[in-house]
């Protein structure tokens, strides 16, 4: 978990140089805001480099229209799953 007073989560918080040192090539997302901080977030991870993963069913928008958008345009970028199926690789 990371707390960002930022839209991303990579802007000014030294998550890139931590996730780098660690050796970590893949994140998952979750949050609310799809549209906004979980949108800029993904942006900035898939421009870094990482893969990138949201889970669309622990993320939220102000309606299910922007939340639908938000996951229809990174869906571009990113591999959307459900929490389940992360549920599922980790077991």
């Amino acid at each position: 978990m990371l707390d960002s007073g930022r839209v991303s989560a990579f802007t000014d918080t030294g998550l890139h140089d931590k996730l780098q040192t660690r050796g970590i090539d893949t994140v998952v997302l979750t949050g609310v805001s799809t549209h906004i901080t979980v949108q800029s977030s993904a942006l900035a991870a898939s421009d870094l480099g990482y893969r990138v993963i949201v889970v669309s069913d622990a993320t939220a928008a102000d309606s299910a229209t922007s939340h639908e958008n938000a996951l229809t345009a990174l869906s571009f970028l990113c591999e959307i799953t459900s929490s389940s199926e992360i549920t599922d690789a980790l077991t």
